[in-house]
Parts: C-alpha cells; sequence; structure tokens
C-alpha cells in the first residue's frame, strides 16, 4: 500500500471518529426530541448516513488498493474485509445493518422511523468505532 493510499484511508477513518465524537453527544436524544427540533434531526441524520458511507468508502478502497478480488457491491468489501481478517464476522453484519440505515437515510429519507434511528444511534456508534479501530489496526500491521 503506497503512502498516499494509506493517507487516503486514514483520512476516511479520521472523518468517520469525527462524526462519531460529534454522535456521542446525542446518543440519549428521544424521538419526540427529534420531532420537535428539525434542525438537530435532520444533523444526526446527516451526520449518521456521512458516517456510515466512510466505513463503506474506507472498505471499498482497501479492497480494491489491496487487490483482493472484484467488488460486486458495497456489502461485498464488507465481506472481503470478514474474509481477509480485517474485521470479524460479528462486525461485518453490524455493518451491514448500519448500511441498511444509510439506505434508508439517503433513498426513503421521508420514511425514516425515529425510534428505529433512536435505536441505531444508541447502538451503531460503538460499532461504528469498532470498525475504524479495526482497519486501522489492519493498516498499520501492513505496511
Amino acid at each position: 500500500m503506497s503512502p498516499s493510499d494509506r493517507q487516503t484511508i486514514l483520512r476516511k477513518l479520521g472523518y468517520l471518529q469525527k462524526n462519531i465524537d460529534l454522535l456521542l453527544a446525542h446518543a440519549s436524544v428521544s424521538p419526540s426530541d427529534l420531532t420537535t427540533d428539525p434542525l438537530k434531526r435532520s444533523a444526526i441524520e446527516r451526520l449518521l448516513q456521512t458516517a456510515i458511507q466512510s466505513v463503506l468508502d474506507s472498505s471499498r478502497l482497501l479492497v480494491t488498493i489491496e487487490d483482493w478480488r472484484g467488488l460486486r457491491d458495497e456489502r461485498d468489501a464488507l465481506v472481503i474485509l470478514t474474509e481477509r481478517k480485517v474485521i470479524d464476522e460479528d462486525l461485518q453484519l453490524r455493518m451491514i445493518r448500519a448500511k441498511g440505515l444509510r439506505n434508508i437515510l439517503v433513498h426513503e429519507y421521508t420514511e425514516v422511523d425515529l425510534v428505529q434511528l433512536c435505536a441505531h444511534l444508541q447502538s451503531d456508534l460503538s460499532d461504528l468505532g469498532a470498525f475504524a479501530k479495526s482497519l486501522a489496526l489492519w493498516i498499520s500491521k501492513h505496511p
């Protein structure tokens, strides 16, 4: 992996961590809070969307850089990371679930269930952080 490739992935992971840090301040938000504060709702939705997108982008980028095999889709990148022992299978499944939320936020944004959004906010932040740590650890061990 070239130094510039490494920096690109680490920059995406840094962006992911920045979003996690911003979201942590709102992890206990309730559906009613989001109903009464549409700006907060929009900010949380966007931060979650871009955090999850950072996971997908960095996954795809690492698979492509390492030329592990052709990608069918974003989900496949997560599968390949599991095959290559970058992340474990449990984390892979949790990231695929987070990808489902990202799809809702992007494509079905008028139908976002606020109870589900709050549940994702409370559960996904540690998963997103675990992903960032796993990828950063793998990169540090494979110069």
